[in-house]
């Protein structure tokens, strides 16, 4: 039985303009060809059936992984140890939050099935003969306007998502594991799951997260403008995205701390760690080899780690092993060509001198640091005209 989600009010902080904008910039920006109201309502009713049906093996794939895989796996045994096979921060790792996606899904489901006797048969709407007519009690934008904010459990999900592929490839070294993956694969075959590979099931909620704003831009460009459905359709669609961008943007940062964390710990210091690597505002931009770098009247073969704020350059050590040298702070920075294949940098009072292998290296490493330097010269210029204004 699907859990009952409490209603929100989804479209509180969105006007009428503001949908009217949104609507007329989609109608814009899509080529719309001339379409009679009988293509457009096969292609509408269509698109809820592939909506519907998408959602119900989507829920399937999920129910398949908790049931069949997950809890198995966590039973699972090391016949020599007599252990639990995946530890418990282990299966964290792997399955994340996906156990409250499913109640949050079956609900979704639960309220779009409602519509499914509101319209004709895949069956009928093939049938180029029979006349298809508009039915005014089509609902579809109210339920996804009523699940977005519950969607927002998926930023965990998806965040995971490094960790999730990290964990799997370090046990499926483990022989053991690797059976109880094959021994499972007969399971997915009976339930007629097309993934045999593990991490193929579990990207399966990310991709279904991607896919519903493409489901929303169809249902908006072929419901009729005047259908009751239409306008929560467009809040919908704003609400998804919403909601979409603001998942990608805590993967993003999750990544990007996952990515100061592993440079920070393949680095060795010369006496006392001077640096803090994992730091809030800091993202990482780039990283490489350098053939030369040339500071304080010493070269050396480097390794240089760009981030927003400083640019970290290191000695290469063992493998993934860095050893720190010395840093520049960007907004102290500025940058000079020198020739082909040289970039200078000047810093306070201290020069430094790139030295790439060919021309195509150095081009693209003076792109990626004067992006960073010019952002932060913007940056630096809008605080104090904002400064400014206040007197």
């Amino acid at each position: 039985m699907s859990a009952i989600l409490p209603r929100k009010r989804a479209n509180a902080h969105y006007s009428e303009s503001n949908l009217s904008i949104i609507c007329n910039n989609d109608n814009e920006e899509e080529e719309e060809e001339e379409i009679t109201t009988q293509k457009q309502l096969r292609t509408l009713y269509k698109s809820i059936h592939e909506l519907i049906d998408s959602e119900r093996l989507y829920i399937n794939d999920l129910k398949t992984m908790i049931n069949d895989i997950m809890i198995p796996m966590g039973k699972k045994e090391d016949f020599l140890t007599g252990e639990k096979l995946v530890t418990g921060d282990q299966m964290s790792k792997i399955w994340s939050n996906i156990q409250l996606l499913l109640p949050i899904n079956e609900t979704f489901l639960t309220e779009l099935e409602e519509n499914e006797d509101k319209i004709p048969s895949l069956e009928e709407l093939d049938d180029e003969d029979l006349e298809i007519i508009e039915n005014p009690n089509i609902r579809v934008g109210a339920p996804f306007l009523h699940i977005a904010d519950y969607f927002k459990i998926y930023a965990q999900y998806c965040s995971n998502q490094p960790v999730c592929t990290k964990t799997v490839e370090e046990l499926c070294t483990i022989s053991q594991f690797e059976a109880f993956l094959m021994e499972k694969s007969d399971i997915v075959i009976v339930e007629g799951s097309h993934n045999l590979d593990l991490k193929h099931f579990l990207i399966k909620p990310v991709q279904r997260m991607c896919k519903y704003p493409l489901f929303i831009r169809e249902l908006v460009k072929y419901t009729p403008s005047n259908h009751v459905d239409y306008q929560d359709l467009c809040l919908a669609k704003l609400k998804i995205d919403e909601v979409v961008n603001s998942i990608n943007e805590d993967k993003k940062k999750h990544e990007n701390h996952l990515k100061l964390v592993d440079i920070s710990n393949s680095l060795s210091w010369p006496k006392k760690k001077g640096l803090t690597i994992v730091e809030p505002t800091r993202s990482f931009v780039k990283s490489g080899e350098i053939k030369k770098i040339s500071i304080k009247k010493k070269s050396y073969k480097a390794v240089i780690f760009l981030f927003n704020d400083i640019i970290l350059i290191t000695k290469p050590q063992k493998k993934n092993k860095y050893k720190y040298q010395h840093h520049l702070v960007n907004s102290h920075a500025t940058i000079n060509d020198i020739d082909e294949t040289n970039l200078g940098i000047t810093h306070s009072s201290t020069i430094v001198q790139l030295s790439f292998e060919n021309e195509s290296e150095c081009k693209e490493w003076k792109k990626a640091i004067k992006d960073i330097l010019n952002k932060k010269k913007s940056k630096k210029t809008h605080q104090f005209k904002r400064a400014s204004c206040s007197f």
